[in-house]
């Protein structure tokens, strides 16, 4: 929703949920078919998440949580020049109510080619790949 020319509000409607479960789904047809696959994506909220892990919870996952402080979020939406403000500050708090990960990251610290390489090494020699299904039990009904 936009209040002044400011973003504030994202809603996901039935299609659009259903459209993101069939995407989750076939990232994990993928998966299975041994193609590895990085995914660059906003959980918006409950019933997306529950997609997610819905569709991932039988696959190998790294589950990476890219943080950064609420200041350098604002000043690299600016920065973009591509999107009316208030987009990054609307999902601030939102995209990480709502899940664990297995690595956590903050880009303010680390450039993108040192979280590349912490990635590589989680991926190769980490510790096993749990969120996903650490999340699937508080997510049932």
């Amino acid at each position: 929703m936009y209040g002044d020319g400011i973003l504030t509000d994202v809603r996901i409607g039935p299609a659009g949920l259903k459209l993101l479960a069939g995407m989750y789904r076939s990232i994990a047809a993928l998966a299975a078919a041994g193609i590895d696959v990085i995914v660059d994506n906003v959980i918006h909220d409950r019933r997306e998440l529950k997609a997610v892990v819905a569709a991932l919870a039988d696959s190998r996952v790294l589950f990476v949580g890219l943080k950064l402080p609420q200041a350098v979020t604002e000043q690299r939406e600016r920065d973009r020049g591509d999107r009316g403000p208030g987009g990054a500050l609307a999902f601030y708090d939102l995209v990480h109510a709502h899940a664990i990960y297995d690595l956590e990251l903050d880009t303010a610290l680390a450039s993108p080619l040192e979280c590349a390489e912490q990635i590589k090494q989680a991926v190769q020699h980490g510790p096993p790949h749990r969120a996903i299904r650490e999340m699937v039990q508080p997510l049932r009904p």
